[in-house]
């Protein structure tokens, strides 16, 4: 499932959106791509649904124990996989391929 990112300036506050709360289950796999860069401090994302209604504050984990960090540049995609309250970021590196997109 895609989120569609729509947070402006190099942040850590996250913010998109996606169609339903009911899609936010144990073990369900999103990708959300940077509209800007992604600072290197505590990662944490919110999500405005079509509904209107909004999440709380998720927070971006790298393990179980370690906040996301990893900066990402514009145009990067995440892959973020949703378990138990809190996403985790499964792609820990990024790589541009010249043409301002990076994977």
């Amino acid at each position: 499932m895609f989120i569609n990112g729509t947070h402006s300036g190099a942040t850590a506050a996250l913010a998109g959106t996606l169609a339903s709360a009911s899609l936010l289950v144990n073990g369900a796999i999103f990708y959300y791509r940077t509209p800007t860069a992604v600072s290197n401090s505590a990662q944490t994302l919110t999500l405005t649904f079509t509904d209107g209604s909004t999440s709380q504050i998720i927070s971006l984990y790298t393990d179980t124990a370690t906040t996301s960090t990893i900066p990402f540049t514009a145009g990067s995609i995440l892959i973020l996989v949703y378990y138990n309250g809190v996403f985790y970021v499964v792609n820990d590196a990024h790589y541009a391929d010249g043409d301002g997109v990076s994977y």
